[in-house]
């Protein structure tokens, strides 16, 4: 696969009005007004790819952009069991909780994050829902108190 034009996909995106410049600003943490001269200069015709570009941003910004990018283009093709089978796997393998802790933190049953892991289609779509929505609520908690900075 070749690379991608970060800026030009993000320029497409708010082209077909899936983003706006100013979600992108409060996402990304990036000025508004360099953003949106960014994504002027690099705007396609809505529906089309775009190649290769420079970079547009410090490596930091270009970082937060990239990834974004990434999961606003690339990550909206993941099918809704494969994503929350995906959050679990993240609480349970890179944040160490347990399915119990999980459970428990969410106030569900343990076996439906149990089976959450091994097969959410084996879920009834209540549970489901509701394992989603509560362990979404949990990984955004933990990504709110990790994006302090630790004092040294």
């Amino acid at each position: 696969m070749g690379s991608v034009d970060v800026i030009g996909e993000l320029a497409r995106l708010v082209a077909e009005d899936a983003v706006s410049e100013g979600a992108l600003a409060a996402m990304t943490q990036i000025d508004a007004a360099k953003l949106h001269s960014t994504l002027a200069e690099r705007r396609p015709p809505p529906g089309t790819m775009v190649a290769a570009g420079r970079e547009a941003f410090a490596p930091g910004d270009s970082m937060r952009v990239s990834i974004l990018a990434g999961l606003l283009t690339e990550g909206t093709t993941v099918g809704d069991d494969e994503r929350l089978t995906s959050i679990l796997e993240s609480l349970t393998g890179e944040m160490c909780l347990t399915p119990e802790n999980i459970a428990r933190l969410t106030g569900l049953d343990p076996a439906d994050v149990e089976r959450g892991l091994a097969d959410p289609r084996s879920l009834a779509l209540e549970a489901k829902y509701a394992l989603a929505l509560r362990t979404s609520f949990l990984v955004n908690a933990i990504n709110l108190v990790r994006a302090v900075p630790r004092s040294s």
